[in-house]
């Protein structure tokens, strides 16, 4: 399960489904001030709509220096 702060007030939170469902009852049954958004990774469940969200992870000893030549500056 990962969190990732995007802004002030939005969170991108990533996990097993399940995990997913029971945030998203614990908001729908209790007196949160907060909103969910489900954004399926899979077509099928999601009608054919694609994901609006892409996640790319790139590891190795290599990875800041591509990184900071894809972004065109430091990932840090």
């Amino acid at each position: 399960m990962f969190l990732f702060y995007l802004e002030e007030n939005l969170f991108n939170l990533v996990g097993r489904r399940t995990v997913l469902d029971w945030v998203e009852f614990n908001v729908a049954s209790g007196n949160w001030d907060v909103t969910t958004d489900r954004d399926p990774q899979d077509r099928r469940i999601a009608g054919g709509r694609p994901p609006v969200v892409y996640r790319y992870e790139v590891q190795g000893p290599l990875a800041a220096a591509l990184m900071e030549k894809v972004i065109g500056k430091s990932p840090a």
